[in-house]
């Protein structure tokens, strides 16, 4: 909080620190093995190897730390017309009503150091964006209550004239996972050749290793293929369904306009939705598979508060405008 109004940190700060130690502690490894490998050429004695591990590496943590103290301070704050992005010291104003679109910042099974990254990057009709990435849902509570709001109050005005919201979806192949998951492979696959322990506990080790690169890499590649089937949605107070079962010519440029008419999946038989660090899921009694939408879909937030509000029996009600 600052001076009582609600504050996002632009990153998590817990992440931010162990990933500078992350750095750290590999540069002062490097360091120290390059500098090693030097002193056994040349005959260094090990005061003078240590001097220079020092000498070098000093600049490094010095760089390291100020990255830290430097972003320490980077936040977001809510305000009732505006989001203040306070970042190295500078301050920027992003006013709601300027709100294009938003994105989604989902981070599977939460990479290094997190168990669930969360986060939304906003753009605005000038081509200025900025972005909240890495915090909890807690923590970003606030300003995504406040850009919900807003589209909200303009998706309802959508509907109370007849028209629809679409938010169409792009998912991306998980490129980073996959390759984290080969290096991991071909690392494991290397240790248990070149090892001198028992093979059966080095197969079990690296099995389990294996596995758990696996498990994450897995699960975003299966939402990336159920995404693309998808296409995004489009929503309507009749109902939803998926942009991938409407004509590819009946889609316009604009994200409003006026429903076409086709089946639909009403909102009676539409049982939930629900987001994890992967994507979204909507559970319908009419599918045998849920409608998945990834994190890259078009406003992804603003569509399940919008299931939400719709599912709660309050169709044509818009929230409370901002003043």
């Amino acid at each position: 909080m600052t001076g009582g109004t609600p504050s996002v940190p632009l990153t998590n700060l817990r992440n931010l620190v162990l990933s500078r130690a992350l750095i750290a502690v590999v540069a002062v490894m490097a360091v120290l093995l390059a500098v090693t490998l030097l002193a056994e050429g040349s005959g260094l004695p090990p005061r003078t190897v240590l001097l220079l591990v020092a000498a070098v590496s000093a600049p490094v943590m010095a760089t390291l730390v100020w990255s830290v103290v430097a972003r320490w301070g980077d936040r977001v704050e809510v305000w009732p017309d505006r989001a203040v992005r306070w970042r190295g010291g500078r301050s920027e104003a992003f006013y709601w009503r300027d709100i294009a679109s938003t994105r989604a910042r989902l981070g599977g099974d939460g990479g290094l150091f997190s168990a669930d990254p969360f986060g939304v990057r906003v753009e605005l009709n000038d081509n200025r964006w900025f972005a909240v990435e890495g915090v909890t849902p807690e923590e970003a509570a606030p300003l995504v209550r406040a850009i919900n709001e807003e589209m909200l109050g303009r998706w309802f005005g959508a509907l109370r004239q007849g028209g629809e919201v679409v938010c169409r979806d792009a998912p991306r192949l998980p490129w980073l996972r996959l390759t984290w998951l080969a290096v991991i492979t071909v690392a494991a696959s290397v240790g248990l050749f070149l090892g001198g322990e028992d093979i059966a506990m080095a197969l079990v080790r690296n099995a389990m290793v294996v596995l758990g690169a696996w498990r994450g890499s897995w699960r975003a590649l299966w939402t990336w293929h159920r995404a693309r089937k998808v296409g995004g949605v489009r929503l309507s107070a009749a109902g939803i369904r998926p942009v991938s079962e409407t004509a590819e010519g009946a889609l316009a440029a604009a994200p409003y306009r006026d429903a076409p008419a086709g089946a639909v999946t009403p909102w009676s038989r539409v049982e939930s939705a629900s987001v994890d660090g992967y994507c979204m899921e909507i559970r319908c009694r009419d599918r045998v598979e849920p409608l998945v939408l990834s994190g890259a879909t078009e406003n992804l937030f603003v569509a399940y508060e919008f299931i939400r509000v719709m599912l709660s029996g309050e169709v044509q009600t818009a929230p409370p405008r901002r003043d």
